[in-house]
């Protein structure tokens, strides 16, 4: 299974959706991308031009 949905603590009442949860090919490259290197796993890949990184 996967994660579809998931919520922030520090956030309530915010639902987070993946978007990768959705099969949509028009939907929009990321341009922001938190905890960019001090939480990725080393073998994810986020290659988007521009990209804002955090973290």
């Amino acid at each position: 299974g996967s994660t579809v949905h998931y919520r922030i603590d520090v956030q309530p009442g915010l639902i987070a959706i993946p978007v990768g949860a959705f099969a949509d090919p028009s939907f929009p490259p990321p341009f922001l991308s938190f905890y960019h290197d001090s939480r990725r796993c080393e073998w994810v890949e986020i290659s988007a031009e521009p990209l804002q990184t955090f973290g």
